[in-house]
């Protein structure tokens, strides 16, 4: 059985391994990569839900942002949210994170 201050110290030493691996994908432009194509589909249903509030009449050339944004939250009762989006954006870079950093932690312990 391993002792307290042995199990904080792995887990100092995996968060800091995490820390490390991140920092590593972003160098090599991984994650850039992954964030990136996650923009680019918000920005495309971002633009869709715009175009189809223009044809509805909810969008027009005079109404401000802030009063467009109050209004498509409030429509928006399908579908997801813009937390939603971002909670899912998250999770997956989470997963993508451990999917990568458990074989690395097993390399760095290993060697």
């Amino acid at each position: 059985m391993i002792s307290k201050a042995e199990r904080e110290k792995a887990q100092e030493e995996h968060r800091h391994n995490r820390i490390e691996y991140r920092q590593y994908l972003e160098t090599c432009g991984f994650i850039k990569e992954q964030l990136k194509r996650a923009e680019l589909k918000n920005c495309d249903e971002f633009c869709k839900m715009m175009e189809e509030h223009v044809a509805s009449g909810i969008l027009t050339a005079k109404i401000h942002w802030r009063d467009y944004c109050m209004k498509a939250v409030a429509l928006n009762t399908s579908g997801s949210t813009t937390k939603d989006m971002f909670e899912d954006v998250a999770e997956e870079l989470e997963k993508l994170v451990n999917y990568v950093s458990v074989p690395l932690m097993h390399y760095l312990i290993c060697k």
